[in-house]
């Protein structure tokens, strides 16, 4: 009984391999990446199937069908592809990446499973029809959409540009507040590349601040626009009427090279569903600022920088320095003084092969907060 197939770049064409593929009925991993058929088969008899790869199969023109319990499908530099089956039961689907796919039109119901997707990656398809993007940009009880574009939703009433901080006051008199909506335009100057999305969100009334680690968004061409959409539930925000708001997107990491160019928020009066947002990080922290004046820099973290030797000489960990002190003089101290630390705050894990701990601490105003 075979359950994971990996048949990527093995020059598959159309014809009978493509037609016993779609009779493995216990399959549930399917790699069919780099191949050169023009047309999938009918695979929708393969009911254990939960992940598709198809990526750079640059002559797939159509895929005429999905299995109805598909969790992923990935095609990405399908470039002819045109023509996607029906999605309006495709409420197994979490993710859906079709980067560049410059000929795809549309996916006719995809707003129908907008709600129990996590994520859809979208960018470069430069042939969407507008009524098509129109009900992307307006869905909003899901995870995240990156689409091409340099335009914020006009539903989107709060915009800044660039470096600036998104300013607004939740009107006192609102009767339901279901969360955030957002919207963020970025670029590079650089191409293939990623970088971490961060989003501050500030509640100057209630003093508090959410830091938001999104997923990573990617630059596949140099000084091109790309559009991320996405929700903030009020569940965890707790926004109230009257309250004074501040949100700040930003891409961080030593080496990032992608930039915010826009930034749109607005209130959203309905729910949202917490179970598509995909927030690495969320957490909520005091913030300290006198709410009578404009200054907002505590929005931007003070960085105390130590730098330890080289990174040659770096030890692979606290144990593996006996040849030098630091470390485990350094490790000690903070140990010593943690109960003086309040708030603790720590990287995601995916952040843990960047940060290195001797080499960066972050130490906040008043010794609040640590990161490392």
């Amino acid at each position: 009984m075979i359950e994971g197939l990996d048949l990527n770049d093995c020059n598959i064409t159309d014809g009978a391999v493509l037609e016993v593929i779609g009779s493995l009925s216990s399959l549930r991993v399917l790699d069919l990446g780099g191949n050169g058929f023009n047309r999938l088969p009918i695979l929708s008899g393969l009911s254990q199937l939960q992940l598709l790869y198809l990526n750079h199969c640059k002559n797939l023109q159509t895929i005429p069908d999905l299995p109805k319990n598909l969790i992923e499908l990935r095609a990405n530099y399908c470039t002819a592809l045109e023509i996607m089956p029906d999605f309006s039961e495709m409420s197994k689907m979490r993710k859906l990446e079709l980067k560049d796919c410059r000929k795809l039109k549309d996916i006719p119901n995809l707003e129908n499973s907008l709600d129990y997707m996590d994520s859809i990656h979208m960018e470069r398809c430069t042939s969407l029809t507008d009524t098509f993007k129109e009900n992307l940009r307006t869905k909003n009880a899901f995870g995240g959409i990156f689409l091409s574009g340099n335009d914020i939703p006009n539903r989107l009433a709060y915009v800044a540009r660039e470096d600036e901080i998104v300013k607004f006051e939740v009107p006192p008199s609102i009767d339901y507040i279901g969360g955030l909506a957002l919207g963020i335009v970025y670029s590079s100057d650089n191409s293939d590349c990623t970088g971490p999305l961060t989003i501050d969100v500030v509640n100057r009334t209630q003093r508090t601040k959410f830091c938001i680690w999104t997923m990573e968004a990617t630059v596949t061409a140099s000084h091109e626009y790309y559009l991320w959409l996405g929700n903030l539930s009020n569940k965890k925000l707790n926004l109230k009427g009257g309250d004074m708001v501040l949100v700040k997107a930003e891409f961080y990491g030593r080496n990032n090279r992608l930039k915010v160019n826009k930034t749109g928020v607005d209130i959203v009066k309905w729910d949202l569903s917490d179970g598509g947002t995909i927030w690495y990080d969320y957490e909520t922290m005091s913030y300290e600022s006198d709410e009578d004046t404009d200054n907002d820099t505590q929005l931007d973290y003070n960085h105390v920088f130590l730098c330890y030797k080289t990174p040659e000489a770096w030890p692979w960990r606290i144990e593996g320095s006996e040849s030098d002190p630091l470390p485990k003089f350094f490790a000690s101290t903070l140990k010593a003084h943690k109960n003086d630390i309040t708030i603790k705050v720590h990287f995601p894990a995916q952040f843990a092969d960047v940060f290195y701990c001797f080499s960066y601490c972050f130490l906040f105003p008043g010794a609040t907060e640590f990161w490392c």
